[in-house]
């Protein structure tokens, strides 16, 4: 007996729909290399071009110049001990300095003739302008501060005034004998 078939099973012809399905439309980058071998070589020298032109555009620096919103108020109290220091000058200077705006955060110590606080202030603040409220705030409680210390001494730290390299150099022969070498 001969058993019929029908062609219509053995046979079905795919939608587009299901073509696009199967195959994704996704392509590798080696198909694409292989299929069209200029494009990747295109595509490595227009790389190479603009890396190139970064290279040469680009300013390059060792030491950027950059602007940092730190304040040091540093006061000098000879003669002091460390918790006379921090009662009778570095409090006082905080408290009168912590009023004004765009204060991120405040660090002191004080030690044996010395205090010092470090003010690290919010970003975009200008501190040439925060500088001078602090010097206004120290200067309106002076009188109740320490007659014998020092004027304090109030800082922005900037790191582009800072030396590149600092070298210590010592010889068997006097300073002058030295120095004749360096």
């Amino acid at each position: 007996m001969h058993q019929q078939t029908n062609k219509t099973t053995l046979f079905k012809p795919k939608k587009l729909t299901e073509i696009i399905i199967e195959r994704d439309f996704t392509m590798n980058i080696s198909d694409i290399s292989i299929k069209r071998p200029v494009f990747p070589m295109i595509l490595a020298l227009a790389m190479m071009f603009f890396g190139y032109i970064a290279l040469t555009t680009m300013p390059l620096e060792l030491m950027p110049e950059i602007d940092m919103p730190f304040v040091t108020i540093q006061t000098i109290y000879p003669g002091a001990d460390a918790e006379t220091i921090e009662r009778e000058v570095t409090e006082r200077i905080e408290d009168a300095i912590s009023v004004v705006s765009g204060i991120n955060l405040m660090i002191s110590a004080a030690q044996d003739n010395f205090t010092y606080t470090v003010l690290e202030l919010k970003v975009g603040e200008n501190v040439d302008i925060k500088i001078q409220e602090f010097r206004d705030k120290i200067s309106a409680i002076k009188s109740s501060l320490p007659s014998d210390i020092e004027d304090p001494v109030i800082e922005k730290i900037d790191l582009n005034a800072m030396p590149i390299v600092t070298l210590l150099i010592s010889g068997p022969g006097s300073t002058a004998q030295t120095t004749k070498y360096v």
